[in-house]
């Protein structure tokens, strides 16, 4: 159907081929388009399919051309992927296009491909990780947030005007510049907790009940939300009543309500101190797979496609609440302006991700079939739903290739992080080493630059 140039190496993620779809073969399906068309198509004055055909082309023509020169790209695409075997990511780069009637269909693809490096130097590593270590503060800052989650709310009846600390009952208007009014909501927030913004909580300390403030701010240049960036974001706020939040005692009483099988308050600051412990023990985990991921990543500077970098900013900022996928195609949100900002956390994600493929992929690690079950198993439990339901969810291989995925990423890491050497170390010495590292390549790059 075309003819096309053998595929260049552009560079390691990109590649390029010239296309050029024959004179005869455009005409020839724009031809059939328009007898296809010429059939159903409704022209005033004549019954269907009996338009002339040359009414037919002066009146459809050139969305048929525009349609048949679309189709035949994308199926000349298809077929040189195909052909050469092609990873490709994201959408090709179409340049140099030339569709005039009557000649050749000409155009340039350039493709980004998914990098494929050959990884080495796993065998063993020597990690630095922080030592991690509860403290009595750590059980006591738990028992305190499970004290205020007991908490009952009491009305103010010697003060009406509003302190840190107070229960305040609102009516609240945002409203953002350039926007409709808003109609005033209703809202319970703990003064000084940092639910409103800095500048709105501190000028309602000292409000009176029944009273009513006006705060205007405006929202940083950067702000997470491209619509909001700059904009003057007005609250008015009218305070309808005080309540402070009366906490518990902490006694062998409250134990027993926290609800976790504890009958003293000695049993219970033990569970909490527990469940700490195996917390730490998880982070210790996780830090020592990061460690051993920033040696490789330091080790293997592959070019990345600048399409992954962007999805793991967008999938980065659905984490984060800044995109809601269910409201929005999070692929079509342009990424421009949050590169500078989360570009670098993306590509080190996508380069420890790569690497852990590249691994799996030479070592032959996969998820066995008892893992899966465990997986699910894991799921019933933590989401308390029957085990078959969590299967019957995850049949779909939409669904289960994910997990598989993510399964198969574990099991690396703990295959690495078996063959790693760990040194304990006091956080705040890792902390300065680490620093002191970004600041020199943070350095190296300026030079360089």
């Amino acid at each position: 159907m075309s003819e096309q140039s053998a595929v260049e190496t552009v560079d390691e993620v990109t590649r390029r081929v010239k296309v050029t779809i024959p004179a005869a073969t455009v005409a020839k399906e724009v031809s059939n388009a328009l007898s296809e068309l010429e059939r159903s198509v409704k022209i005033k004055g004549f019954r269907p399919g009996k338009a002339p055909r040359a009414m037919v082309e002066k009146l459809h023509g050139e969305s048929v051309r525009s349609d048949v020169t679309s189709r035949l790209m994308q199926d000349s695409l298809r077929s040189i992927i195909t052909q050469n075997n092609l990873s490709v990511v994201g959408s090709p780069e179409i340049s140099d296009f030339k569709a005039v009637p009557d000649s050749d269909l000409e155009f340039t693809a350039h493709f980004e491909v998914f990098p494929s490096p050959a990884i080495s130097g796993y065998e063993q590593f020597k990690v630095s990780i922080p030592r991690r270590a509860v403290a009595d503060t750590d059980v006591d800052e738990v028992l305190e947030q499970l004290r205020k989650s007991k908490g009952q709310p009491q009305k103010l009846a010697f003060r009406n005007t509003a302190q840190n600390g107070d229960l305040l009952d609102l009516s609240i208007a945002v409203t953002v510049e350039g926007q409709e009014p808003a109609r005033p909501e209703p809202a319970v927030i703990q003064l000084g907790e940092g639910k409103l913004p800095a500048e709105v909580e501190k000028d309602l300390v000292g409000l009176e009940v029944g009273y009513g403030k006006e705060v205007t701010v405006t929202l940083p240049a950067d702000h997470q939300s491209p619509e909001l960036q700059g904009k003057a974001v007005t609250y008015k706020v009218t305070l309808n009543s005080l309540s402070e939040l009366v906490l518990p005692n902490l006694d062998d009483e409250f134990a027993k309500a926290v609800g976790i099988g504890a009958e003293t308050l000695l049993e219970l600051r033990m569970k909490i101190r527990e469940r700490l412990e195996q917390d730490q023990q998880s982070g210790k985990q996780n830090d020592i797979q990061a460690a051993v991921l920033d040696q490789l990543s330091a080790q293997h500077t592959f070019k990345i496609p600048q399409s992954l970098i962007d999805d793991e900013i967008r999938n980065l900022l659905v984490r984060g609440g800044f995109l809601n996928p269910d409201k929005i195609d999070v692929r079509r949100i342009p990424v421009d302006q949050f590169r500078e900002q989360l570009g670098e956390v993306a590509e080190k994600r996508v380069r420890g991700a790569i690497i852990v493929d590249r691994i799996a992929a030479q070592e032959s690690i996969k998820p066995e079939p008892a893992d899966v079950e465990a997986e699910f198993q894991r799921i019933s439990e933590e989401q308390q739903v029957p085990l078959e339901e969590v299967k019957k969810f995850f049949s779909s291989r939409d669904r289960l290739f994910p997990l598989m995925v993510e399964l198969t990423r574990s099991k690396v890491l703990s295959f690495l992080s078996g063959r790693a050497s760990v040194e304990e170390v006091d956080p705040a010495s890792l902390a300065a080493a680490e620093e002191s590292g970004a600041e020199n390549k943070k350095s190296s790059k300026k030079k360089k630059s």
